[in-house]
């Protein structure tokens, strides 16, 4: 299982690699994202404060977060957000002159204060 900045390091297959992830999940449902770009406001980083070492996943991902969650949305800033959950994922990660992306997801683990809630995919 890796963490997000470790996968900064490794070069990557061209189609992608199958892995399991571990970190911190952060989704924000905004309109400030940037028009195109559905890779904005849900990643996962290691660290709450570590801005350079983000997987970004889809919108779509974070959205299916929402319809199945039962537990950890909150308000943060007068948006809804999933905020600092601890996460594991399994999925294929891509490098994008962006940054690290999934570019498919699988299974996705939610776990804080003893909850924990799967997502498939």
């Amino acid at each position: 299982m890796y963490k997000v900045s470790e996968l900064q390091n490794i070069d990557l297959p061209n189609d992608g690699l199958e892995c399991s992830v571990k970190g911190k999940f952060y989704y924000r449902i905004s309109d400030h994202g940037e028009s195109g770009n559905n890779y904005v406001n849900c990643y996962v980083d290691d660290l709450s404060d570590n801005s350079s070492s983000k997987l970004f996943l889809s919108d779509e991902v974070g959205e299916t977060v929402i319809d199945g969650d039962e537990t950890f949305g909150m308000m943060v800033g007068g948006e809804f957000a999933y905020y600092d959950i601890d996460v594991e994922l399994e999925c294929v990660i891509k490098k994008t002159p962006q940054g690290l992306i999934c570019a498919t997801v699988e299974k996705l683990k939610l776990e804080k204060d003893g909850d924990s809630q799967v997502f498939s995919f």
